[in-house]
């Protein structure tokens, strides 16, 4: 991946794009020479990758995949034409949340008691915050005489190997929000201050 392109991604975006690449590309594909790519061979590393993966999962395969033969074709003419030309992209797979009922949360609740993680889950809960917003959070996101809170940053993995974290502003537009404290929301955090404090 040039610097280029890489500029113009996310950090989590450019990590994602290097896994695929180094753990599934190179592994399956590397040691054929370009030129002997052929569309029978794509469709079969497809299809192989199904077996495992999501349709969507597959699909930025394919995306990224073509997008390094159109560059081989068109940029740096390494070889005539597009293998992909002649494959059909794999579907993407509709996404469905797994939501928890009412007793699974209380069930929760009930096994993180007094656990170091149970007050930032139960305000990630109540207040409907992202991972990597809770995890963006800053004490001096909290308005204690205003009781609210002010989302604006997220904690994301990134990096060449996905290992380093990266505090980013979040890409979609609405995400950046001030939110409104219950007093027991308030309470929550206040002991979680305290016994970080500790």
């Amino acid at each position: 991946m040039d610097r280029k392109r890489k500029k113009k991604l996310s950090p989590s975006s450019v990590s994602g794009y290097l896994a695929i690449i180094n753990k599934h590309l190179i592994l399956s594909l590397g040691y054929i020479k370009l030129k002997d790519i052929k569309p029978y061979i794509i469709d079969k590393y497809y299809d192989t990758k199904l077996e495992t993966l999501s349709g969507t999962t597959v699909l930025h395969h394919h995306r990224l995949l073509n997008k390094a033969m159109v560059d081989a074709v068109k940029k740096y003419r390494l070889i005539a034409s597009n293998p992909l030309d002649g494959v059909e992209a794999p579907k993407a797979t509709k996404y469905k949340a797994s939501v928890l009922n009412t007793e699974e949360i209380q069930l929760l609740f009930k096994a993180l008691e007094g656990n170091l993680l149970e007050i930032p889950i139960k305000v990630m809960y109540f207040l409907s915050l992202r991972r990597g917003e809770l995890l963006g959070l800053k004490w001096e996101d909290i308005d204690y005489k205003n009781k609210t809170i002010t989302i604006q940053r997220n904690l994301i993995r990134g990096g060449d190997e996905g290992t380093e974290l990266i505090l980013t502003t979040p890409k979609i537009e609405g995400s950046n929000r001030t939110i409104v404290l219950s007093d027991n929301i308030i309470d929550l955090l206040k002991v979680h201050n305290k016994a970080q404090e500790n």
